[in-house]
């Protein structure tokens, strides 16, 4: 199946978003939250988060065959001091260290997550800090956000997206991206659907032209490991694209 470019790209923003870097008007608390911008904000006492997102890649705007593409994230130390952590493995893949010491990536489309389990191995690094430790993570991704499109959107008027419903999450991220730019916003917990303004399309699309849309379903458990708070996070994504008129 071809694959186009927008998609893939969308994918790569919601793995920026990830990051849980903190802004310098955010307040301290201790309530993870997904915030307006699709931003996973972890507590702010937390020692690390570590990411496995499934990305499916859905053909045209509502053709049966799926691409799916798997993308392991990871931090240690602080939302805004990292630190380093050694050789960094999900289900023995290592992921590249990013920045030096800033944060850890993977992402590609072999396999990573079969039937939900994502096991962390972290060598960790004494002199920053950061304990070694293996955990084995079997939350399951999140079901529902699958959707089809209409053939062309007219992004002259609002247009909304149904989905299958989305429960039991910390936030659902809504994405759009055109060769214009991308947008996201997010909803605390399960959702259905939402609704794009003709404003927020155009901010990201030109008319007769790609236009993408992605939903991603965002769950967490917290484990205290060593002395330390890390957030491991699961987030599920369902992509698709069409045109404009």
């Amino acid at each position: 199946m071809k694959i186009t470019k927008l998609l893939p790209l969308l994918g790569l923003a919601l793995l920026v978003l990830a990051s849980c870097k903190k802004k310098s008007d955010d307040t301290d608390n201790n309530t993870p939250t997904v915030d307006a911008n699709g931003n996973l904000r972890v507590a702010s006492d937390a020692d690390g988060a570590v990411y496995a997102i499934k990305m499916h890649l859905h053909e045209g705007h509502n053709g049966t065959s799926v691409d799916e593409m798997y993308t392991a994230y990871a931090w240690f130390g602080s939302q805004t001091a990292f630190k380093p952590a050694g050789e960094v493995k999900v289900n023995g893949y290592d992921l590249m260290n990013f920045g030096g010491i800033n944060y850890y990536g993977y992402a590609g489309f072999d396999q990573l997550f079969p039937n939900n389990t994502a096991t962390w191995t972290v060598q960790g690094d004494a002199a920053a800090g950061v304990p070694g430790f293996t955990h084995t993570d079997n939350t399951a991704f999140a079901s529902g956000g699958q959707f089809t499109l209409p053939a062309s959107i007219n992004i002259n008027n609002s247009f909304t997206l149904n989905f299958t419903p989305i429960n039991n999450v910390a936030g659902v991220v809504f994405s759009i991206i055109g060769n214009n730019g991308e947008k996201h916003k997010a909803v605390a917990n399960g959702a259905s659907s939402v609704t794009f303004t003709s404003a927020e399309m155009k901010e990201v699309a030109y008319t007769q032209d790609q236009i993408g849309f992605q939903i991603t379903s965002v769950a967490y458990t917290q484990q205290t490991i060593n002395g330390k708070k890390i957030y491991f996070v699961k987030q599920n994504q369902h992509a698709r694209e069409t045109v404009t008129q």
